[in-house]
């Protein structure tokens, strides 16, 4: 199924926004500021048929969707979240249902097992967009406990949020097993590990001609968002078959040219056509070598990505390291292309092509075999460990939120993203494609805009970076305007 999507999307626009050290005051910003903390599922001593608790943590606010009783059964009545482990947390918003028209009075209290519990707010009354701070309490599990209702004897919540104040790391960060065998290396090229993050397509982008002329009418958007990087995808001529704009030194430096114009930087991405059998081959080898020499310290450029999505198709029987079978021997291949690289141009920042899902579904066996090759010590590497769409339209295999979109966020946050990012270290990861939702099912505003933004707000938290995938297709373009507007990206560079 991964493979059709990407054959569906690959003729897409693929950009990717590097946030560079202009927004580095930003993030200082940010990081004073209160961190949401992923809630993984919720759960209530009673709900109506048609409000269930789920929905009151799916980050839809809205008075026709919400967890509810009705009055027939009585107060109080309890909701109740799981964080998934324990963390500190300081404080939360409740969105109360019906506006100022009615007045809750309720309690919240916190518990490390789920049996056993604290009271951290005091019962009090509130209506509307109620926020309540109070110590810094370690646990797993929040309460509310609604026992009065100035309309009647029910309970109602149209979303709740559960915060703790952070400088970085998502608050749902469990202890990595088993800890790593060496340490991360930041990628020095990357101004320290500063996210970035994305609009984005091909080189050339597929609009009409597909000549280099037409970024200017895109230009505007990288300023609209304060842009200042690009993910620009291409394949090489000598690729058997090929997904992308073809690379000539003469177009590529001409779109470098004009996102330069505008402060932009770019991270090259070969993207290689399916059943190509390209990477590891010493083609690859040969023009990767090509294409360093062309651009040997272009500061228009901000990292090379030496490969996409390296499925079996994709992968070489042959080659100066050997024939490509599996993630041990892609790893091999790409330390030496590395090297390789590296030996025309030092300083050249690598970004990593995107393995777990695709060639393992193991992050420590990842990590490991990182180590065992060589590329982690190879250092000035960002790691693309997550493209979120793949599991935006899988049912069973993500915990029942089949249809949730942002319990699918949750799911893939927790289940993809944390245990990667612990081991490769949080400064050197970025998500490498946030996808409209579910994309197999059609373009559902609503479903696509509640996904995105959750997840960028996940990778907002975080200070890591994101791309938003097929942003310049008009389909999908106006959910994600509004996903980064409404998302805690839009306060981030408006701080």
């Amino acid at each position: 199924m991964k493979y059709s999507i990407k054959k569906t999307i690959s003729i897409s626009i693929l950009a990717a926004i590097f946030l560079s050290s202009m927004i580095a005051p930003f993030l200082s910003a940010l990081s004073s500021s209160e961190i949401m903390v992923s809630v993984v599922s919720a759960t209530a001593s009673s709900y109506g048929n048609a409000y269930p608790p789920a929905k009151a943590i799916d980050g839809i606010e809205s008075t026709s969707n919400y967890w509810g009783t009705y009055a027939a059964m009585g107060l109080p009545q309890w909701l109740k979240l799981d964080l998934g482990s324990q963390v500190s947390v300081n404080q939360i918003t409740t969105h109360f249902y019906d506006g100022t028209a009615r007045v809750y009075t309720y309690s919240v209290s916190v518990s490390a097992d789920g049996s056993s519990w604290t009271n951290v707010v005091a019962t009090k009354t509130g209506s509307g967009v109620v926020t309540d701070a109070f110590s810094a309490s370690m646990c797993r599990f929040v309460r509310l406990t609604v026992t009065g209702n100035t309309a009647n004897n029910a309970a109602h919540i149209e979303e709740i949020k559960v915060f703790q104040s952070s400088t970085g790391l998502p608050s749902q960060t469990p202890t990595p097993t088993p800890t790593p065998t060496s340490s991360p290396q930041t990628p020095t090229g990357l101004s320290n590990g500063v996210p970035l993050s994305s609009i984005g397509g091909d080189y050339l982008i597929y609009f009409s001609n597909g000549d280099p002329s037409e970024w200017d009418s895109q230009l505007h958007w990288f300023t609209q968002f304060q842009c200042t990087g690009a993910r620009l995808g291409f394949s090489f001529a000598d690729e058997p078959t090929k997904t992308c704009s073809i690379y000539t030194y003469a177009k590529m430096n001409s779109v470098l040219n004009k996102l330069n114009s505008v402060g932009v930087k770019a991270v090259l991405c070969e993207f290689a056509g399916s059943d190509s059998h390209f990477y590891g081959s010493q083609a690859w080898i040969n023009d990767w070598k090509q294409i360093t020499a062309d651009f040997k310290g272009d500061t228009r450029i901000a990292a090379f990505e030496i490969a996409n999505e390296p499925y079996t198709g994709y992968l070489s029987p042959n080659g100066p390291t050997g024939g490509i079978t599996n993630l041990h021997s892609f790893d091999v291949a790409c330390s030496y292309l590395i090297s390789q690289i590296r030996t025309i141009d030092p300083t050249r920042t690598i970004m990593y092509p995107i393995c777990d899902v695709i060639l393992t579904d193991d992050a420590t066996a990842f990590y490991n075999d990182l180590v065992s090759t060589g590329v982690i010590a190879q250092g000035n590497i960002l790691y693309d460990i997550v493209h979120p769409y793949y599991f935006q339209n899988i049912e069973g295999s993500d915990g029942g939120c089949f249809g949730n979109p942002a319990a699918k966020a949750d799911w893939y946050w927790n289940n993809y993203v944390v245990p990667q990012a612990n081991l490769l270290g949080w400064n050197n990861v970025w998500c490498g494609e946030t996808f409209c939702w579910p994309r197999s099912e059609g373009y559902n505003y609503n479903d696509q805009q509640t996904f995105e933004k959750r997840f960028i707000n996940y990778c907002v938290n975080a200070g890591m970076g994101f791309q938003v995938w097929c942003f310049f297709t008009s389909s999908d373009r106006q959910a994600q305007i509004d996903a980064l507007n409404n998302s805690q990206y839009y306060t981030l560079i408006h701080s």
